[in-house]
């Protein structure tokens, strides 16, 4: 047998060259990546930072959250009030919707919690209400020593502080007042006056007065001249009660006394009648956009009167010669 082979120790360039270059292709050289050295004292200081931040955006959270409690505490605890001056009349949303409408010389006040505890509203002076339906929180108007409570209705409310009267008229649906002995449900059409008692504060006999040093200011006791009365009237005109809202006044049988103070608060002048006969003439009758002299020329039309407005002041006073014709008219 024979074989044949390349003579021993002679190097191939050729193919080392080839070699080689496979060789660089698959290798990957192993490369180190630099490490940074951080401090003791560098690593506290991002730590604090961190801490920090945390607790600015804690705190900045918790300061708005407490802002809004606070304003809706701040809220909750303001009173509310809404004054219309002699002259004009007003109307009101309140925050369930429910609308006022609100006569000369008259004001409401209410809660900030109006909606969410209660619905109570405080009256002075004349409103008529259009009361939203609310069967688990009542609809309450608060008038001198009164409570007239609606869930969801119409009704007209009077409760001037200077008259003797507190009159509740009601439109629609139903209205239960209570008071002092006074528990009374009303039906549409009907009509209460509470006729406020009258009072008088009276001090103890001096002789009952402790002697110095023990004297001290004695306690004044409330006398009941006459008790406060309740009437109750059906099938009335409801549009005469509430038709001031519209800017309209009706009048039936109504005394020149109640007249002049209902055109003082509209028209924001002072009425002075100078003759107890004048101020008992009754009138019936109806105003819409009239002024106050055309008012007061129709009085004059239908009663023996003279009048002058000087400065705001409205005077009426009798004419004799004219009361003689009258009387002679009316006998006939």
């Amino acid at each position: 047998l024979t074989s044949q082979s390349s003579p021993k120790g002679k190097f191939n360039k050729a193919k080392y060259d080839e070699w080689k270059k496979l060789s660089d292709k698959l290798t990957v050289k192993d490369k180190k990546t630099p490490v940074i050295s951080i401090s003791p004292l560098q690593k506290a200081i991002r730590i604090a930072a961190v801490f920090l931040l945390l607790v600015s955006v804690g705190a900045t959270v918790a300061w708005r959250i407490t802002s809004q409690k606070l304003h809706s505490l701040i809220s909750m605890e303001t009173t509310h009030q809404v004054n219309v001056p002699l002259g004009g009349r007003g109307e009101v949303v309140l925050p369930d919707g429910s609308i006022v409408k609100l006569n000369a010389g008259s004001n409401i006040s209410y809660s900030g919690c109006f909606g969410f505890n209660d619905r109570i509203v405080m009256l002075e002076g004349e409103g008529y209400f259009e009361v939203e339906t609310n069967p688990q929180m009542p609809f309450v108007v608060e008038a001198s020593g009164l409570r007239i409570k609606a869930f969801g209705t119409k009704f007209n409310v009077k409760a001037y502080p200077d008259e003797e009267e507190i009159i509740t008229t009601l439109v629609e649906g139903k209205v239960k007042i209570e008071g002092e002995n006074i528990d009374l449900t009303m039906t549409p059409s009907q009509r209460v006056t509470y006729i406020k008692g009258q009072y008088r504060h009276v001090l103890p006999d001096e002789d009952k007065i402790q002697p110095e040093p023990e004297k001290r200011i004695p306690e004044a006791k409330v006398e009941i001249i006459e008790p406060p009365k309740l009437l109750l009237a059906n099938n009335v005109n409801t549009r005469e009660a509430t038709a001031w809202k519209d800017g309209v006044f009706i009048f039936t049988a109504e005394k020149l006394s109640n007249l002049a103070v209902i055109l003082e608060r509209k028209f924001d002048v002072s009425v002075v009648i100078e003759s107890d006969e004048l101020k008992d003439h009754k009138f019936t009758g109806n105003f819409h956009q009239e002024t106050l002299e055309q008012i007061l020329g129709i009085i004059n039309m239908s009663a023996p009167i003279r009048y002058e407005i000087e400065k705001g002041v409205v005077t009426i006073q009798l004419d004799q010669r004219r009361r003689h014709i009258f009387r002679e008219l009316s006998m006939k």
